[in-house]
């Protein structure tokens, strides 16, 4: 195989530079006091709440501290140089588990503080680690990493790109593919394609130096933010997420609350997220759930800031947006900024090199995506910190910027093995070991799993794209096409982006969102964050504000636009399933599904084969595809029934999208229990857009049927319609009363395609409606519609209205 020469210098390498490793017995840190402070900013010297020491580093090498306390107490852990009280390295969790790592030189010197912020612990255990290293492999040449468009010939090109080991980005455009070049051998492997290239950016790192740099002087010259919620102007570093996250859940304690995830990174680190909606801490209640992600590629920086900035902007909102209000009521919003916390550390950290300066100071952070021996940049690193298989003594010691590493959004069980991804270590799209080798994406499948996540968006850059499944072409379409083309295409427009298939990028197997869908029924889809012409981390301006508050054509909407209307369809009710009905009050009521996600037939090499003529048309990209995997999944969720005894519990339909396609069915199995006591067992099949009720006395007695206000002295009447260019302005009028949460649209007179919708918090009396028409549609004058009104009354009760109405000129 062509990687066989790179694996053997990387492990003879390696084995030199790498003579020794060392775990010292955990040493016990006790702070009487908890103190809540930010640890991870400065020095804070003797005070309450914190304890330092001072370390002295042995030789060269890599030093590793990790707190091992309760995920119930919150601790802190950070490094600063000693000499001029710099940070180092930083690790502020939820919990008491944390993790620093550092490379040093002999000599070097750092202080070590831990702080105890709350939790009843006094005393936890710091465990220590250190991986000599040698002088020699810290000095590697410094590579220039720079941005080509590739054209494209034959079928399989972006394959045969990737086959070679380059690194096709997600801007992939008809005929043609943007492929960043890390080194002189990656240079040397295009020329050898005879495929043309035009230069995009020579010096990806100079580019970026210099962006960042008019980042800071636009934002000194303007003597204010951006018009982001946070105002922020520049990238955020691992720390400040970190921070962020903690203060929403702490000055809003009824409105975000930290989602625990058990699994931790390859390196042990927590991968931190939130859950927004009113009255958070509820159990009583089936509220549906938008998922919101980032960060599966290290060095796609924009991507979690979109997502950090829709959580302030969620809790900034809350009681002040009559829009955002109406969702966090009606929706629970979860958002994971970072998914590959690792590489993301060793991604951001990498120090912006002026390419002016005359100095070859931070070489060592300049010069890998996946291992220093083999050239890049390590801001360019996209995988995450798995050394595949160059040690297995002690994975968590050895440095970041030693690891091949493995492609996260590679490494799902839907279609895992197939074409699409590379069994390489050495490619950027490396699939790994097997299904969820890896223990990020084990940890967003321990999270998704728990939620009832109508809705997932993870999100990536840089390609102005909105993606929907499938990602690999012969699967055909999806079952639930005309609807995730419909929300794909409103996400896309909001956003100035291109709505498409996820293969009409290239073929991809093993992502998130194929998984997510596949699995659960739950919509899902990967937004590539753009400007179209954009790269990984250019003008915070350009990549992150205009993108997220839309600019131009959509200046005002943007991803904030496009990430609001998948909140409020993950509450759709012909997109979702329902389970409803009456049941004591207090149970709690547990749905569990165990089933297996197949993947494709793995493909034993994903790569041509050695000596193989590259010629167009030629398929490069699974070689001897053997068995299909079973893997087994299994999701589950709960909720209690609230005080009333009635309870709507919105949840994906129970049978998954392509098993219903192929005919069959699947059930949840629901139980309710009293006192962790199972009183009441049974199958529920509910498919998409249905409601299962359900009476479920659960071993006592049902309560009494809630008294509803009859909606017959309500009166709904509309006006005569006239449409305008893009819009309908629609007459309602309102009799005995009034009517909340209200949602008109205008549909073809057969069928079920929406042409329009209008909402609106609450109608009293009479009002003009004003119906916004989708791309392409248009109303003809003379022509007969209907008109389907839904809302809610102010007791609860619903409403749903539909009139044929024939528009006028």
């Amino acid at each position: 195989m062509r990687s066989t020469p790179r694996a053997v210098l990387l492990a003879c390498a390696l084995g030199a530079a790498l003579p020794a490793t060392a775990a010292a017995a955990p040493a016990d840190v006790t702070i009487p006091a908890a103190a809540r402070q930010d640890c991870t900013a400065r020095i804070l010297g003797a005070r309450p709440g914190v304890w330092s020491e001072r370390i002295v580093a042995p030789g060269t090498g890599s030093l590793t501290l990790t707190l091992r306390g309760s995920t119930r107490d919150d601790w802190d852990l950070a490094l600063f140089d000693a000499v001029d009280g710099a940070r180092v390295a930083s690790s502020a969790g939820f919990g008491a588990r944390e993790v620093v790592q550092a490379t040093m030189r002999e000599g070097a010197q750092v202080v070590v503080q831990a702080c105890r912020r709350s939790g009843r612990d006094r005393t936890i255990a710091l465990h220590r680690g250190w991986v000599a290293l040698d002088d020699a492999a810290l000095r590697p040449a410094r590579a220039v990493p720079s941005l080509v468009r590739v054209a494209l010939r034959g079928r399989d090109a972006v394959a045969r790109l990737e086959a070679l080991g380059l690194d096709v980005t997600h801007d992939v455009r008809r005929g043609s593919a943007a492929v960043l070049l890390h080194s002189d051998a990656d240079r040397q492997a295009l020329a050898r394609t005879g495929l043309a290239s035009v230069p995009v950016v020579g010096d990806l790192a100079a580019h970026a130096f210099r962006a960042r740099s008019q980042d800071r002087a636009r934002a000194r010259a303007a003597q204010a933010g951006s018009v982001l919620p946070t105002g922020r102007t520049t990238y955020r570093t691992y720390e400040d997420y970190q921070r962020e996250l903690k203060e929403l859940t702490e000055a809003h304690p009824g409105l975000v609350r930290p989602r625990a995830i058990r699994t931790r990174t390859f390196q042990g680190r927590e991968l931190q997220a939130v859950e927004i909606a009113q009255d958070v801490g509820r159990r009583d209640d089936g509220r549906p759930v938008f998922l919101l992600n980032a960060m599966h590629h290290a060095r796609e920086w924009p991507g979690p800031e979109g997502v950090m900035e829709f959580a302030h902007d969620l809790v900034g909102g809350f009681g002040k947006d009559p829009r955002i209000s109406r969702i966090l009521r009606d929706v629970r919003v979860v958002v994971m900024p970072l998914t590959n916390a690792d590489g993301f550390i060793v991604s951001r950290n990498a120090p912006d090199i002026d390419p002016d300066a005359q100095t070859d100071v931070g070489a060592l952070y300049q010069t890998a995506t996946g291992v220093v021996l083999l050239g890049g940049s390590l801001s360019y690193k996209r995988k995450n910190c798995n050394p595949v298989g160059v040690t297995t003594s002690v994975p968590t010691l050895l440095p970041c910027e030693f690891s091949i590493g493995v492609d996260n959004n590679r490494n799902y069980a839907a279609s895992w093995g197939g074409p699409g991804a590379s069994t390489n270590p050495n490619d950027q799209t490396f699939r790994g070991s097997a299904p969820f080798s890896e223990p990020e994406t084990r940890a967003f499948r321990e999270l998704f799993s728990q939620l009832n996540a109508t809705m997932m968006i993870t999100t990536h850059n840089v390609a102005a794209l909105v993606l929907r499944p499938p990602g690999l072409r012969s699967q055909g379409l999806a079952p639930d096409e005309p609807q995730l083309k419909q929300l794909g295409d409103a996400m896309a427009a909001a956003a100035g982006y291109t709505s498409q298939y996820g293969w009409e990028l290239y073929d991809t197997t093993g992502t998130t969102d194929d998984w997510s869908y596949s699995a659960s029924g739950g919509f899902g889809y990967t937004v590539e964050m753009g400007p179209a012409d954009g790269v990984f981390h250019g003008s915070y301006q350009r990549h992150v504000v205009d993108q997220y508050r839309g600019a131009g054509n959509v200046s005002g909407k943007g991803l904030r636009e496009a990430y609001l209307l998948a909140a409020e369809a993950a509450r759709n009710p012909a997109w979702t399933s329902r389970i409803a009905g009456r049941a004591p009050a207090g149970r709690t009521l547990r749905i569990v599904k165990e089933f297996r996600t197949p993947t494709a037939p793995v493909c034993g090499n994903t790569e041509p084969l050695p000596g193989r003529v590259l010629e167009d048309g030629a398929p490069t990209d699974c070689v001897a595809p053997g068995a299909t995997l079973q893997v087994p999944e299994r999701f589950e969720m709960t909720t209690v029934v609230p005080a009333s005894g009635e309870f709507e519990w919105w949840v994906n339909p129970s049978t998954r999208p392509f098993v219903a396609k192929a005919g069959g069915t699947e059930v949840w199995k629901l139980t309710c229990e009293q006192d962790g006591a199972v009183r009441q067992a049974a199958d529920v099949l509910v498919a998409r857009g249905e409601t299962a009720q359900l009476e479920l006395p659960c071993g006592g007695t049902l309560p009494a049927k809630a008294a509803r206000k009859p909606t017959r002295g309500l009166r709904v009447s509309f006006g005569t319609v006239r449409p305008a260019r893009e819009r309908a302005r629609i007459p309602l009028r309102l009799r005995g009363g009034s009517l909340r949460s209200v949602r008109l649209r205008i549909l073809e007179r057969r069928g079920n395609r929406v042409l329009g919708e209008a909402r609106a918090a609450r109608v009293t009396g009479s009002r003009v409606l004003v119906v916004r028409l989708r791309r392409a549609a248009r109303l003809v004058a003379g022509r007969t519609y209907r008109l389907v009104l839904t809302a809610r009354r102010d007791k609860g009760s619903t409403v749903r209205v539909t009139r044929a109405v024939r528009v006028r000129r």
